[in-house]
């Protein structure tokens, strides 16, 4: 996954590119908006927010971890989640995680929820 990074600007940014994307002129599949709705997904405090960073996933300049928790929050609503794009990711991500190319330590975490 590539890594996204945020600051002061993010919010508007997002929220104009997943209304591009929405535009009947717009070709494309809706990557943007399938790749916020599953990271959106993953995030439910800011405590994910944590483990993301300290994976790579993503990176900001806010005040917390807490403060990008709650843009994911706020953008939610607009998104139009591709179910079978995230269940083929899901699948993706358990399949590497299973496989011998990763110490099973690193994917086979807690989690909460």
């Amino acid at each position: 996954m590539a890594p996204i990074f945020f600051h002061n600007t993010t919010t508007s940014l997002l929220l104009n590119l997943m209304a591009y994307e929405l535009c009947p002129d717009y070709k494309e599949e809706c990557e943007i908006t399938s790749h916020l709705s599953f990271l959106d997904s993953l995030i439910a405090d800011g405590e994910d927010v944590k483990e993301l960073r300290d994976a790579g996933v993503l990176h900001h300049g806010f005040g917390s971890d807490i403060a990008v928790a709650e843009l994911f929050n706020k953008i939610s609503y607009v998104r139009v989640p591709n179910l079978k794009k995230d269940l083929d990711l899901r699948r993706d991500i358990n399949d590497y995680c299973n496989s011998e190319k990763l110490p099973l330590q690193r994917c086979k975490g807690q989690r909460r929820g």
